[in-house]
């Protein structure tokens, strides 16, 4: 990998100064005009869906969550019983 100090790199970018002038002086260049601006409206099927998204937001914003009744959660642990200890017991058995 190279590198180029200070001096190789102000020589460089007058050369590509020059360049770049001599190509505009010759009229190396063209004009171009800029595309023309596509004002597209949205069609009366996208306004609608809009409202409804618009109305679904207002909905949720407006939410009165004092309207929610509190629900307490009740976590139940039901251990095997021993017939089903056995089975398993059973099964592991015959897989060995």
């Amino acid at each position: 990998m190279t590198t180029t100090n200070g001096t190789e790199n102000k020589r460089l970018s007058e050369v590509l100064t020059a360049e770049i002038s001599a190509t505009v002086n010759q009229g190396g260049l063209k004009h171009v005009e800029p595309p023309a601006e596509k004002v597209i409206l949205p069609s009366s099927e996208d306004i609608a869906k809009e409202r409804t998204e618009q109305a679904i937001k207002a909905g949720i914003e407006n939410f009165d969550s004092s309207a929610l009744k509190s629900v307490s959660t009740e976590e139940k642990v039901i251990l095997p019983s021993k017939e089903d200890i056995e089975a398993e017991k059973a099964v592991q058995g015959g897989e060995q």
